[in-house]
């Protein structure tokens, strides 16, 4: 494979500059328009009823504010959370119109997308990193982080991939998460089988034969199948649904990044010191010249439709 002379993709660059500039002009067609409709709007004389109509409102307003002031300061008030500590009546020590819902958090917002869950997920352990590591640590996180986030952008949900798709939808990804839901619930389960149950199911009859209870709450079927990849020696092409798993364990883990990470680059650039690359990537001080191959080595691995998908948009 020949390399292209530029530090870019020529193709996509361009593609990118004319989505920008569609963008640009619809933003400000809708501007104009906006200000055309308000100056419109305000050359329009008022009506009569209007007038006293808002006079009416005012004057419920004020009364609204009269009635607010006779309500005690301490009146009962019970807020229905799904938090078992908040659903106790608690005592209100200002006026109930000045409560507000708590914001909604991320934990409370569900993914429809692959690449929405694993954006996230990674800014959400880069925003919560430690402040206080040495520097060769510091640069080696930041290098894992900045390699994770270049092949998330591999994801079939990207959607910087839809001015290839010509107004169609993005790929289905609900088999996608299955199977990341899968793996996850395989690893927290894969646990000994001596464990011993609180509570059996049926009578123990084998006291006499085994030293030990097996737990009726989990199987003792294996679940290797279903296990991240070993990315350093695989004994074959891993689907994407594991490699895509090994990276949303990553991006839940301070400890595991760097580690996943070099697993990761041994196995798409095997020629390569995964090292050496995480140091370059990193360093503020140092740069990475083959940034555009790496990208081309991950798309290749976890975007195979991606050549297919360019070629059905030109």
């Amino acid at each position: 494979m020949v390399s292209s002379p530029l530090p870019y993709d020529v193709r996509w660059t361009s593609k990118l500059i004319r989505r920008d500039i569609k963008d640009l002009k619809s933003k400000c067609v809708a501007k104009f328009k906006n200000m055309f409709t308000k100056a419109a709007k305000a050359s329009i004389p008022s009506h009569p009823q209007d007038e006293k109509f808002e006079a009416a409102a005012g004057e419920c307003e004020s009364f609204e504010r009269v009635a607010e002031r006779s309500i005690p300061e301490t009146a009962s008030t019970e807020f229905p959370r799904s938090d078992s500590t908040n659903l106790r009546s608690s005592t209100a020590t200002t006026a109930p119109t000045e409560l507000t819902e708590e914001p909604e958090t991320n934990s409370q917002k569900g993914f429809t997308t692959l690449y929405e869950l694993l954006e996230t997920k990674l800014k959400e352990l880069y925003t919560s990193r430690e402040r206080d590591l040495p520097d060769e640590e510091r640069w080696k996180f930041r290098g894992s982080c900045l390699l994770l986030h270049m092949a998330i952008q591999a994801c079939p949900s990207n959607d910087s991939y839809n001015i290839f798709r010509e107004g169609k939808s993005a790929p289905d990804e609900s088999k996608m998460l299955l199977e990341l839901l899968q793996l996850g619930t395989a690893k927290a389960c894969n646990i000994p089988g001596n464990k011993v149950s609180e509570m059996p199911a049926e009578p123990y009859t084998k006291r006499n034969s085994e030293h030990a209870r097996y737990d009726s709450a989990f199987s003792t079927v294996s679940l290797g199948s279903l296990q991240p990849p070993n990315l350093t020696k695989p004994s074959k092409a891993p689907p994407p649904s594991q490699i895509w798993h090994t990276i949303l364990q990553a991006s839940t883990g301070h400890t595991k990044i760097t580690s996943v990470a070099e697993d990761i680059l041994t196995y798409v650039w095997p020629e390569k010191n995964a090292a050496d690359i995480l140091d370059q990537i990193g360093h503020p001080e140092k740069q990475f010249h083959e940034d555009s191959e790496l990208r081309l080595q991950f798309r290749r691995i976890l975007f195979p439709e991606y050549d297919a998908l360019v070629k059905g948009s030109c």
